[in-house]
């Protein structure tokens, strides 16, 4: 009975000790990816004339001290997942004489990857107010994975409502706003792993109290290592064995369709970079 008593504590203590490494581990393992989302600095890239690239209201859309909030917003945006997000107004002086959907498009790629460099992750929104018309382009990998096809048309959405209704200001704000609704929930991104970490942290608190407890509540019981501690002498006896078949299940699994919303249509610009993107009248 003693060396019974002497096993138990030490299982526990074995089961507490196990417990407490995969803790440590885990707290180990956030302290050395955390850091990382925090360090990526990115740098605030600049146009010609000196002025932050992520607003460039040629067509007088919005005041100083709303491109300036929206500048803002923007910078917080690139800080936050290391990508760079822009508003740009522009039309006939800018584009040319009697341009097109399509020169808008060409017009908003090249500014692109002019001012962020090519294939760097960035987001755009272009208004047009000579052909009542705007364009939203994506450019880079992790930008390209975050904004699928579905995730475009949402945000395409939002933005043209405010246009339609004449608010010019608030579209490019809902844009960014948006943007950063869909981007956080990109599996891929900063933050979604940073939450994903806490999650597996707390439940596994969740769990090492919870274990504490029961274990707490069943201190006074007592287990026995031999099985034949809870069998009677000579109580059962196997006189008849019998196997018969049932009967037989199958189970059937629906194909998944492919509805294409979860990839990303993409194209290639004149500089032979990976674009994606959609616009519309307003």
């Amino acid at each position: 009975m003693k060396n019974d008593q002497r096993k138990r504590k030490a299982g526990r203590k074995t089961g507490r000790s196990a417990i407490t490494r995969c803790l440590l581990l885990l707290l180990l393992l956030a302290a050395a990816v955390l850091p990382a989302f925090g360090a990526a600095d990115v740098p605030v890239f600049a146009d010609a004339s000196g002025s932050p690239a992520y607003v460039t209201d040629q067509q007088g859309l919005l005041t100083q001290e709303e491109a300036d909030q929206l500048a803002e917003a923007c910078g917080e945006f690139a800080q936050k997942y290391d990508c760079n997000i822009f508003f740009v107004s522009a039309g006939d002086p800018q584009i040319g004489e009697d341009h097109t959907e399509e020169d808008d498009r060409t017009y908003l790629e090249n500014f692109n990857e002019q001012n962020f460099g090519a294939g760097s992750d960035s987001v755009g929104l272009l208004v047009d107010m000579d052909l009542r018309y705007y364009y939203i382009d994506i450019m880079g990998d992790q930008a390209l994975h975050a904004f699928t096809d579905q995730k475009q048309a949402k945000l395409r959405d939002a933005v043209e409502e405010e246009l339609t209704q004449g608010n010019y200001t608030q579209a490019a704000f809902t844009f960014v706003d948006r943007a950063d609704y869909w981007y956080g929930r990109n599996p891929k991104s900063g933050s979604y792993v940073l939450w994903t970490l806490i999650s597996i942290g707390v439940a596994a608190l969740i769990m090492f109290f919870w274990y504490r407890s029961a274990a707490a509540k069943h201190k006074e019981q007592h287990v026995s290592a031999e099985a034949a501690a809870y069998v009677r002498p000579d109580s059962f006896r196997l006189s008849v064995r019998q196997d018969r078949f049932l009967r037989s299940y199958v189970t059937r699994v629906a194909k998944p369709k492919n509805n294409g919303g979860s990839g990303t249509s993409t194209h290639s610009s004149g500089s032979g970079t990976s674009h994606s993107g959609g616009g519309g009248h307003f």
